[in-house]
């Protein structure tokens, strides 16, 4: 007659924990990745921000005399979490080499947002901010 050998409570506990330590470490790991996730598209919606402002302000002719620092909410993520993206856009006259007699413009905008965590509740992770600049000179 063979003898059959089953697992100790003392091996079903220890395989427990290891099973739960290993699931406990590959959810934080998912949770570290949807954070860097929810970053970079803030930093990317960020970038194309201030450069459709720059482009604004080109087009419409204001940069001469923009200095401006205002607030504007995008969906970055999804509807509920509306990010509210604020910039400064600020011109500096800058002398353009001869034969001209003109100035350029040193246009730069600055965007900077609060980044918030992946999980409700988790409130703010901090200031983030990306800047563009261009050189504008008059037509």
């Amino acid at each position: 007659m063979a003898t059959r050998r089953g697992l100790t409570v003392l091996e079903t506990v220890i395989a427990l924990g290891l099973l739960a330590a290993m699931l406990l470490g590959l959810a934080a790991f998912f949770t570290n990745i949807l954070a860097a996730t929810a970053k970079q598209d803030d930093l990317t919606a960020g970038v194309v921000f201030a450069q459709k402002q720059l482009d604004k302000a080109v087009l419409e002719g204001t940069y001469a005399n923009s200095t401006a620092e205002v607030q504007q909410g995008i969906y970055t993520h999804d509807s509920a979490n509306q990010t509210s993206f604020f910039y400064k856009l600020t011109s500096t006259p800058v002398p353009l080499p001869s034969p001209s007699t003109q100035n350029g413009y040193w246009l730069e905008a600055q965007v900077w947002w609060w980044s918030t965590g992946p999980a409700q509740g988790r409130g703010r992770v901090g200031m983030l901010s990306t800047k563009l600049g261009q050189l504008v000179t008059p037509p």
